[in-house]
């Protein structure tokens, strides 16, 4: 799963359809504090679930750069 699915999963991130979508989106952002709130509560769950991801990536690295 993509970094981008994770997002969206936990509902951290938002799908737009296009510019009218976009400016509507960033509108609620910006107007309602407890949206806002619960986006960002949402990402920091989806980046917490990734915990190990990144030293598990940079161990495949290593390993395929020594071989």
């Amino acid at each position: 799963m993509t970094e981008s699915e994770t997002l969206i999963r936990c509902v951290g991130a938002l799908i737009v359809e296009n510019a009218y979508d976009l400016a509507y989106k960033i509108r609620k952002f910006m107007s309602d504090k407890k949206f806002l709130e619960n986006t960002g509560r949402n990402v920091l769950k989806a980046v917490k679930s990734q915990n190990g991801a990144v030293s598990f990536t940079v161990k495949k690295i290593k390993e395929n750069l020594n071989a």
